[in-house]
């Protein structure tokens, strides 16, 4: 006799046994089902937050690399010393964004943020610059 046919001859001879067999194995394959999608809405979460994280790293770093002066970001250069263009203070705290400053064509004595439109005096940037310079000084002194 065939193994399918000795089954079909074991659940007609007992079919209440059969019956609960068959009932916890359909039962284990709801639960099994319902473990496999909280896994992966597990899975989701998991590669969500190792995003936040990778993010928070990236935001810690920068953080680490700008100086304020005056409402002004200065970035520190890895050999010393600050970069070139200033980048705008209020899109970096109220955006998570790192704009610079930049100096348009039509009104050479303002830096202005793309962004924002936040505006600097070529002066004021100018004194914010030498301060920052100051202080990084000091810092190396000491």
């Amino acid at each position: 006799m065939s193994v399918l046919g000795e089954l079909l001859r074991k659940i007609v001879d007992h079919p209440k046994e059969y019956a609960e067999v068959y009932q916890l194995a359909v039962r284990g394959m709801v639960e099994n089902q319902e473990l496999l999608e909280k896994m992966g809405r597990l899975r989701d979460e998991r590669d969500a937050l190792q995003e936040k994280v990778k993010e928070l790293e990236k935001r810690r770093q920068l953080d680490e690399q700008l100086i304020e002066e005056e409402g002004i970001l200065f970035r520190r250069k890895p050999g010393g010393g600050i970069e070139e263009f200033p980048y705008c203070q209020p899109c970096w705290v109220n955006d998570n964004r790192l704009e610079q400053l930049m100096v348009p064509r039509s009104e050479t004595s303002v830096y202005l943020c793309r962004q924002c439109k936040k505006a600097v005096d070529r002066h004021d940037l100018h004194d914010a610059r030498e301060a920052v310079m100051e202080r990084l000084q000091e810092a190396d002194a000491s």
